[in-house]
């Protein structure tokens, strides 16, 4: 097995199709991602064509910009909405994860200098469809939650996240130090799983309702791309 294919999950089941036994693909093992996930998924990998990605890519638009909202007047409303879920204790709020493990997010009153190692602050950045995001900012880092809080639960994304349509599903991508960041969330079961691919990145990707999450992937040499499709069958 690629030493680069680690499991730090609990009752994953992982299904490779990267055609890592022809000669002229033996690249393709370098595509074999690690796997977090807090829940415990089915996780489908595949190389696809570039044509087969171009053959939908016009039908599922990259979503645009969030419109900008008031970080500290959305926190009031959630709070007068949820006043059982958003409770600030001394500057945290703090989210159960679907393993009820508690996640704080959390700013510094006053904010110290941003070059400070200790430094903490947090924005409400979106509010769609009950799910709110927030951006958690730390010294040379941000991540992104997920709240649910008709179900009082949080996710982690490590990139901004995009909801589909039906809002099933929220996935992202993003580029820590040459480690490309995958996150799709299931917000309707309640499953959610990070892939890591050392030294390759993200040129486009789209989201296709059924499950789908088609992306051109670019070695960082520059020698070689790769479409890929990820997909989490219904559990």
């Amino acid at each position: 097995m690629n030493s680069k294919l680690k499991y730090h999950l609990a009752n994953v089941f992982i299904c490779l199709n990267l055609c890592c036994f022809a000669q002229e693909n033996t690249d393709d093992c370098n595509l074999l991602p690690m796997f977090n996930s807090e829940s415990g998924i089915q996780v489908s990998l595949s190389i696809i064509t570039e044509d087969e990605y171009l053959r939908l890519e016009s039908q599922y638009p990259v979503p645009g910009p969030w419109e900008s909202i008031n970080s500290d007047s959305a926190e009031l409303k959630l709070i007068r909405r949820y006043p059982a879920i958003f409770v600030n204790k001394n500057n945290c709020y703090f989210f159960k994860s679907v393993k009820n493990k508690i996640i704080a997010i959390c700013k510094d009153v006053p904010a110290k200098d941003q070059d400070d190692k200790t430094f903490q602050d947090y924005k409400v950045v979106n509010i769609s469809s009950n799910y709110v995001t927030f951006i958690s900012i730390g010294y040379e880092s941000e991540v992104y939650y997920i709240v649910d809080p008709e179900k009082n639960t949080i996710y982690i994304s490590y990139g901004r996240p995009d909801f589909s349509k039906d809002f099933r599903f929220a996935y992202s991508h993003s580029n820590d130090y040459g480690d490309e960041r995958i996150t799709i969330i299931d917000l309707v079961f309640q499953r959610d799983v990070c892939l890591t691919f050392d030294n390759w990145y993200v040129e486009s990707g789209y989201f296709i309702e059924d499950n789908g999450y088609r992306l051109k992937m670019i070695r960082y040499d520059g020698q070689k791309t790769r479409y890929l499709n990820i997909q989490m069958p219904p559990p």
